[in-house]
């Protein structure tokens, strides 16, 4: 998933004296700019002063009516004329206001996670963009420096063929390799303008904007027993998604709080004084005043029939609720356990190539060297031992960018600070697993 946005002014990224730009710092830029980021602490605000809005009184209703229409009717009494003026006020059952706000509180705990969970969103989409420029920049380096030496070799090659000792075809496999190694660098040049576009987005800079050179993260330092528990225990703390996901589950308790007590009916409360006129409507001022007092209540016929299906929704609401932050935990404890199985295998891996393999190959390369320069050996074989040279440099590094880019993973589902995770993951477990 890819976070792109609009921006109304281009932000200043900090570079360095080395023209180098540091992960932190786009991070940081991301997190303050982009619009998806703005969107989620602005819906965040909504929720909050929407649940402010709840649990309040009805408002009151005051009306005034005239009245004077005298009639002729042989039942004995007075007519009504005169003003009436009557004020009504909804009482809401008790409990009722209480659980109301208590609902709307619950949803706006609810987006309150929201921008932390975009924030980590972001600091995801640009770390791993960060990791993947940096592989293709180390790449193309490999690729210049093999360049310099196939040169070299060129020259050697023709050197020997115009003094006789040589062959035309090493010159021109020599060449040919050279070839293919340039065309291979314009393939990286060309992914990384299109990931350096992705990333402008990212940031808030021009479509044009190019990521400069980008300053290498060391790697981790990771115990080669890693263990979950400490991890997990993060996640617990930090995981927005599983905050959300136990907030959602208070959200559906006091949902269903509320239903318990939705369906009594509320209180209807008036008082009227009537200013009456003289028997014959003529004179108020000789008419009889009075106040009259009311109590309503509406009839919960149809709310008490709907009152078991609508308990029964919300009950089955928090269940669901359960088994979501219950699927939470589980998406979280795969994504764990897949990093913490992958991450020794790849140090191994990259160790096993730094210390080994590539001190071989080289050796192998510089012996053949020698030998091609006194007509010992062939291009061919010295050709094919440069490539394996070039792959298996790119492939240490690729080792070394996909552990990091795990590490991004890992945060971004732990929600924690790399530093501190990086900490955890180093501390000896003194329990068993979690449960």
């Amino acid at each position: 998933m890819v976070l792109c946005g609009v921006f109304t002014t281009a932000p200043s990224i900090a570079v360095s004296a080395t023209g180098s730009v540091a992960l932190s710092d786009l991070i940081d830029c991301a997190r303050s700019v982009h619009p998806l980021a703005r969107a989620a602490v602005e819906r965040a605000r909504e929720a909050r002063f929407r649940a402010d809005s709840t649990g309040y009184w009805p408002d009151p209703s005051l009306m005034i009516s005239a009245n004077n229409v005298p009639l002729e009717s042989a039942i004995d009494g007075s007519p009504m004329t005169g003003l009436q003026f009557r004020l009504q006020q909804t009482v809401p059952w008790p409990g009722k206001l209480g659980r109301r706000s208590a609902v709307g509180e619950a949803a706006a705990d609810v987006a309150d996670i929201e921008p932390r969970a975009v924030r980590l969103d972001l600091e995801r989409e640009v770390a791993l963009l960060y990791f993947r420029i940096h592989l293709l920049d180390i790449t193309a380096e490999v690729y210049r420096a093999n360049d310099r030496i196939l040169s070299t070799l060129i020259e050697v090659a023709d050197a020997k063929y115009r003094s006789g000792r040589g062959q035309q075809q090493d010159v021109l496999r020599a060449r040919l390799s050279r070839d293919e190694l340039r065309q291979r660098l314009i393939d990286v040049q060309r992914r990384r303008t299109a990931r350096s576009a992705t990333l402008a987005q990212l940031v808030g800079q021009a479509s044009d904007w190019t990521a400069p050179p980008l300053v290498d993260v060391p790697m981790a330092e990771l115990r080669p027993s890693l263990t979950e528990a400490p991890i997990l225990d993060l996640a617990e703390t930090f995981s927005p998604e599983l905050e959300a996901a136990r907030r959602r589950r208070a959200q559906r308790v006091a949902a269903a709080a509320l239903a318990e007590v939705e369906a009594w009916p509320d209180l209807q409360l008036g008082v009227a004084y009537t200013v009456r006129g003289d028997a014959q409507g003529r004179d108020p001022a000789r008419g009889s005043d009075f106040v009259s007092v009311t109590v309503g209540v509406q009839l919960p016929i149809q709310a008490f029939r709907r009152r078991p299906a609508v308990l029964s929704a919300e009950h089955a609401g928090g269940r669901r609720a359960e088994h979501d932050e219950a699927a939470v935990r589980l998406r979280i404890r795969e994504t764990v356990g897949k990093v913490m199985r992958q991450l020794p295998q790849l140090r191994r891996q990259s160790r096993r190539l730094r210390d080994e393999i590539i001190p071989a190959t080289r050796q192998t390369l510089a012996v053949e060297r020698a030998a091609y320069q006194v007509d010992r050996d062939e291009m061919r074989n010295l050709l094919q031992t440069e490539l394996q040279l070039i792959g298996r440099l790119i492939e240490f590094h690729v080792l070394h960018v996909e552990q990091e880019l795990l590490l991004v993973e890992l945060v971004r589902a732990v929600g924690c600070p790399r530093a501190e995770l990086i900490e955890a993951a180093n501390r000896p477990s003194h329990h068993g697993e979690h449960p």
